[in-house]
């Protein structure tokens, strides 16, 4: 019988990259969270498409982390435009396979 004391394994960073890879091919699957202000001229700074590379193509840097809701928070970095972009994004759980984008932000 099995034991019904099972322990979940948490999510490595190159676990994390390959879903976030899987994921993001497909824009349907992007649901983007972050709510500016009109003040606010973040997309000046980094665009959609910056946005959207770090995704696809950067690294997951720190330890994925559980949040309230069960997803994986993790934050993707790539070079983009000679600035580094980080992407804090959360991967939903299996069964909707969802990336939530949570905050962009880069340095110059």
């Amino acid at each position: 019988m099995p034991q019904e004391n099972v322990t979940t394994l948490p999510l490595t960073n190159r676990q994390a990259e390959l879903l976030l890879r899987e994921f993001a091919k497909d824009s349907r699957r992007l649901v983007n969270t972050i709510q500016y202000g009109a003040e606010e001229v973040w997309f000046e700074m980094v665009s959609y498409n910056q946005a959207l590379l770090c995704l696809k193509e950067g690294r997951v840097i720190g330890r994925p982390e559980v949040d309230e809701h069960g997803n994986h928070v993790c934050v993707a970095h790539r070079v983009c435009g000679g600035l580094d972009v980080f992407v804090t994004f959360a991967i939903e759980p299996a069964n909707e396979k969802r990336i939530f984008i949570l905050n962009v932000e880069n340095t110059q």
